[in-house]
This record gives structure tokens, sequence and C-alpha cells, in this order.
């Protein structure tokens, strides 16, 4: 389980990647407004993200999961940190890579995932499988998130349904992911008529259940 997860943010990961990659870079000046010096860090493990924060640029440190289907042997830091909008790029002995980019620029990568994960939200309320979900609501950092549905259509759709919470998981995961917070979302199925709380479940600890 754990390892479907992890593919299924990588190609998440290299999608939004390649995105950000096309637009126009932001300007380092905003960046020399901030005057933080915190350091944070993802819960570690070989597929987890390191996020560093210095005083004028952040550093990312992305597993070498993330490149397991390209030939590392040709992988140019130079090319790819041009062509993502960073400062720069290094590839590490054990094959993961670590990025350093203006505090700017990590700006609009966040953004980016933000809206990322909003418009997959927004396309599971209109898919024409799910009619039961009628809106859904998150907190900024990802770490609560509310599916409002029927609760009679939601209770029809059988399992079908029980895979809503994961689909809607995996967005959270990579927005914290990349922000350097602590791995933690609880999603709860509320009924859009009264309000109650019919299920809810915490993930990642949810994954501990089925290992």
């Amino acid at each position: 389980m754990k390892r479907i997860i992890a593919l299924a943010l990588v190609f998440m990961m290299l999608m939004l990647m390649a995105a950000c990659g096309n637009s126009s870079s932001a300007s380092d000046n905003s960046a020399l407004q901030s005057n933080t010096q915190d350091e944070k860090a993802s819960s570690g493990n070989e597929n987890s993200v390191t996020v560093d924060e210095n005083l004028l640029t952040i550093d990312i440190t992305l597993p070498a999961s993330f490149f397991e289907d390209e030939d590392m042997s040709t992988f140019d830091p130079d090319s790819y940190a041009e062509e993502q909008g960073f400062k720069k790029a290094a590839l590490n002995e054990d094959g993961s890579v670590t990025v350093t980019m203006t505090k700017a620029k990590h700006k609009e990568l966040m953004s980016e995932m933000n809206k990322s994960a909003e418009d997959s939200y927004a396309a599971l309320i209109q898919a024409e499988d799910t009619p039961y979900i009628t809106d859904i609501k998150h907190s900024d950092s990802y770490d609560t998130v509310d599916i409002i549905v029927d609760s009679q259509g939601y209770e029809d759709a059988g399992l079908a349904a029980a895979f809503i919470p994961l689909t809607v998981y995996f967005p959270a995961a990579f927005y914290q992911m990349f922000a350097g917070d602590e791995q933690y979302c609880e999603i709860s199925i509320v009924d859009a008529e009264t309000g109650d709380t019919l299920e809810s479940v915490v993930y990642p600890d949810a994954f501990d259940s089925v290992e």
C-alpha cells in the first residue's frame, strides 16, 4: 500500500514540477523581505521530501524514488535546475536530488500545488460517478478535509465510496510534503443535511492498519 502511495505522489510531483517549469519565474526581490531562518523537515523515510528553510532560499531534497524511472547516470543537475526555474540542483550519493530555490519560487510552487488540489477536489464534486459529493472543504494546511455528502447517496455507493478519502488525501499529502509540514490529515465524511460526521479517517495513521 505504501509503495502505491509513493508512486502516486511521484506522478503528481512530476506533473506539477513540469507545469511550474513552464511558468514565468517570480522576482527574487520578494524573497529579500523574509527574515526567518527556521528549518523544517518532513518525517524521515526513503520516500519523504525534506524541506530546509534558509534566510533567502529554500532547499528541498527529493528522494531517489522520485527519479526511479530516469537514467540518473545521465542526469544533469544544472540543466534540471534551469528547466524547473531553480537556482541550483545537486545529485546526492543516495540518488536523491537537492534543489535550491528562492522563497518567491517556493511560494509560487505552493500556490500551484494548492490550485492543483482544489482543481482535483472540484473535479471530484462534478464527476458523474460521485454525485453524492456536494462539496469539499479544507484547512489552509490541509490537516483537515471535510467531504460533504448526501448521506443516502454515499451509503448507496457502497465499496466505491470507501476509496474517496484516500483519493482526497493524495493532494493534501503532496501539499504538506513540499510545505515541510508534518504528514497529518483528518478526513471527515459530513452529512450535507444535518452537518453530522458520518465517519472519519486520519492519514497516514490509517495505512498502519493495512500492513
